[in-house]
């Protein structure tokens, strides 16, 4: 899992596939943004969350979710179907996330999301909130979401 202070890119890439990751905080004094990723031999896991709800209760939803999903991810060695383990997941999140407190106080935070897996040659997604995904193939640029 990444945390963003300023500008970063990461690239990585495996046997299938490049991936990048670009946040920019824009004029905004504090970046929410979080991102993780786990590429496997011939498969891969990314997610961005980008969260919501004042600096602190943001950044802990968009880590948490990040973390979660990568976790999971972790945990299986091929996902049978990947829609469903990604609908699950930000089930998982999402109540998660519901619940967040501090000092005994509900933070009433909540977090975008964006979760791509490769596998098999596929390309399987989802969106929650206005977080952008972009596929890159054969130098042909497209907005997924």
């Amino acid at each position: 899992m990444q945390n963003y202070k300023d500008n970063q890119l990461v690239s990585d890439e495996n046997a299938i596939m490049n991936i990048s990751i670009l946040s920019v905080i824009g004029d905004r004094e504090d970046q929410q943004d979080s991102f993780g990723y786990l590429l496997k031999k011939n498969e891969g896991l990314i997610v961005v969350c980008d969260g919501m709800g004042g600096h602190e209760g943001g950044q802990l939803a968009s880590q948490l979710s990040v973390k979660d999903f990568v976790d999971k991810y972790t945990l299986i060695d091929l996902i049978p179907n990947p829609a469903t383990f990604m609908m699950e997941v930000a089930r998982e999140c999402d109540n998660k996330v519901a619940t967040l407190k501090k000092d005994g106080l509900k933070l009433n935070a909540g977090t975008t999301c964006v979760a791509a897996i490769v596998q098999k040659k596929q390309l399987f997604w989802c969106s929650i909130g206005d977080s952008r995904a972009y596929l890159v193939r054969n130098s042909e640029f497209v907005q997924l979401t």
